[in-house]
């Protein structure tokens, strides 16, 4: 399906962005010190045709996020900024894009001089097909992700490992009555109150456990991933098994499962949030909550007392 960013003529700008897992991650975690590159010395270079240097830049310009209000004055069409100013559509954009990092240019799938298409990896996981169209100036006009590119691989292989001196450790806590499941992804070894942390809620209903697996996508592991990344930049964070998932299960609602409402489940997710704030190593002044799907859509949280 192809995810609109802008369009000339558009009467609004949106990205329905298939990295919208991260809405959070980016206040402790998500850093963006990277540093931009388009390609490596073997590989795919964009060429130098109006779309190519816009091209070179989107890809640029994620990598080393936030865009700034004079980049999109400078290489956005008036035709789109006739909808919105450059400090909108800059907030719009960098809105959508938190938690792209380590971006790279992997080919270039078609080229002509004003519209481009080209594939780009996001953490060396994901990869997305992106179109650039220009106008008659050289400046964007479209901007699009025409489709997310399947992994070749299993998705096992694309999980990152734990940083180098951090466990992911089986912990539980207490919530409405119920023994909720979960891990605790931390350092070996840190000062007390020092560690960002997050937590990380999965979405799609009751069946979809702590590492964000289902019965319909029961090898995904996109939370395992997410907890792995946070580690490499420094963050902790807990993930676990809502009711009726995983270890968790029904609990005390086994025989009537209909009587979870969903005031449990934000009972969980208060009760995860302030598991995490009392770990020795955490800093309770750096915490995040990273919500997926329908967990992104639900006020789950309060900051514990």
């Amino acid at each position: 399906m192809s995810e609109r960013v802008v369009r000339a003529g558009a009467h609004r700008l949106w990205w329905r962005a298939p990295l919208c897992l991260i809405t959070a991650c980016v206040l402790v975690a998500c850093g963006n010190s990277h540093p931009a590159s388009t390609a490596t010395a073997a590989g795919p270079t964009f060429p130098n045709t109006p779309a190519g240097v816009q091209a070179r830049w989107v890809l640029q310009a994620v990598d080393r996020q936030p865009i700034s209000n004079a980049e999109v004055r400078a290489h956005f069409g008036q035709a789109v900024l006739a909808h919105a100013t450059p400090a909108q559509l800059a907030e719009i954009l960098n809105e959508k894009l938190v938690g792209y990092a380590r971006v790279r240019l992997v080919s270039i799938t078609s080229s002509r001089p004003n519209t481009l298409a080209f594939v780009m990896s996001v953490r060396g996981a994901q990869r997305f097909e992106v179109r650039v169209g220009v106008d008659t100036h050289g400046l964007i006009a479209d901007l699009e992700t025409l489709r997310e590119i399947p992994p070749t691989t299993s998705a096992a292989s694309v999980i990152p490992a734990l940083a180098t001196g951090w466990v992911a450790r089986p912990v539980t806590f207490q919530a409405g009555g119920v023994t909720i499941y979960g891990t605790y992804t931390h350092p070996r070894t840190a000062a007390a109150r020092t560690i960002p942390a997050a937590v990380l809620l999965a979405g799609s209903g009751t069946a979809t456990g702590r590492n964000g697996n289902n019965l319909r996508q029961p090898d995904r592991d996109t939370l395992e991933a997410v907890a792995n990344w946070l580690s490499a930049d420094g963050v902790a964070s807990l993930r676990y098994d809502k009711l009726g998932s995983g270890q968790t299960g029904w609990g005390r609602y086994a025989a009537h499962p209909e009587r979870a409402g969903i005031k449990v489940y934000e009972q969980e997710a208060v009760a995860a949030f302030s598991f995490v704030a009392r770990q020795p190593q955490v800093n309770p002044s750096r915490l995040a909550v990273v919500g997926h799907s329908e967990a992104a859509s639900t006020r789950y949280c309060s900051r514990p007392g």
